[in-house]
Order: structure tokens, then sequence, then C-alpha cells
């Protein structure tokens, strides 16, 4: 999966990308001229890595569950990272931009491309995201973007059907 929107591009992790992740991390940067970005992958992609790799070799990952990069087009910066899971008929995102690139409209701008994506999958029929309570930001986008709050406890359920 490889989404582009006006200003940065969201692409799924192939088993090239995380072979050389796994191996040297710089040789990963260095190969798909990306500029060196200390903060990615996250400790949360990071552990995951080696499963979602075994899994790619065995061919057992669907086509809608992994690791995320997203990337500034002009520059090819990754500025954050997505992930997703399905689950049955749901797809399950999570998501972050460093902080240094928010407030650009970068996470909306990612959030509708790969929202968009899975609303072209008729197998799917809802995306759920997680935030919590005080990530006051998070949720006015995903709120803006057409989900739902479903469960107020310290980390909030939203979930958005598919768009028509």
């Amino acid at each position: 999966m490889k989404l582009t929107g006006d200003q940065l591009k969201v692409t799924q992790l192939t088993e090239k990308h995380v072979r050389l992740l796994l191996r040297h991390r710089l040789d990963f940067f260095r190969e798909f001229n990306i500029p060196y970005e200390k903060s990615w992958p996250s400790n949360a992609i990071s552990i995951a890595l080696p499963l979602y790799y075994d899994q790619l070799l065995k061919k057992e990952q669907s086509n809608l569950f992994g690791p995320c990069m997203i990337q500034l087009l002009l520059t090819n910066q990754i500025i954050g990272e997505f992930n997703l899971k399905q689950i049955d008929h749901c797809i399950e995102i999570g998501y972050h931009i460093f902080p240094r690139h928010r407030n650009n409209g970068y996470a909306t701008e990612a959030l509708k491309l790969v929202c968009k994506y899975i609303d072209q999958i008729k197998e799917i029929d809802l995306i759920r995201a997680y935030c919590y309570k005080n990530n006051k930001i998070s949720l006015h986008i995903l709120k803006k973007i057409g989900f739902q709050i479903k469960i107020i406890e310290d980390v909030i359920t939203l979930e958005r059907g598919k768009e028509a």
C-alpha cells in the first residue's frame, strides 16, 4: 500500500524495508534515500518488526496489517507512522506524528488517505481508533473526519463506518 496526498505519502513497510531495518537502520535510510530520522521507527513498531517480517516471509499477513511510514512528498522525510491491524471486518489504526511536525495538517491528511483506502475494501465494515482522553487534538482530528466516540474510559475508542 502506497498512498499519496497533497503534502505527504503513507507507505506500508515491505519485506525489503523491514529486512533493512532489522539488519541495520542506516542501510534502510541510505537504500531508500530517506533523511535519517532518529525517532523512527518508534519502540512500538520496532518491537513488532520481527513478527511482521516473519509474517511477510510466510505470506501470512493481510494486506491491511502492519506498520506504515508517513513521509513528506517534497523531502521524503519521515514525519510519523501508522500501524494497521485487521480483526475480522474491522481495521484498527494507530498513528503518531512527530512533535516537531504537528499543527501542519499532516495527521488529518494521513488519516483521510488511509480511511479513503480502507473504504474501498468491501470486506471491511468498520475502522477503529483509540486515543487517550486528554489527547484533545487527536480526538478533534478523528471526529472531524467522521469517527464517533463509542467508549470513554482513560483511552477513548472511536469508530467510523464506511463512507458511501
